[in-house]
């Protein structure tokens, strides 16, 4: 199960994790970082930045 939160990775994994409790399950929990990005630029620089592009989505698993 791969979840791409809109705010900070990890924020609904006890949600996630008690709706799959009855079944095997992985979960990669992806979002924003704790730190700030001061960093300006387009959705895409941003997406990238947190590892929310495909590359980054595809380097989770």
């Amino acid at each position: 199960m791969t979840t791409v939160e809109p705010y900070l990775a990890g924020t609904s994994a006890r949600v996630v994790a008690e709706a799959l409790a009855d079944r095997p399950h992985r979960q990669v929990m992806l979002g924003t970082r704790r730190e700030e990005s001061h960093r300006y630029g387009t959705r895409a620089d941003h997406d990238a930045a947190h590892g929310l592009d495909v590359d980054g989505v595809a380097a989770a698993w």
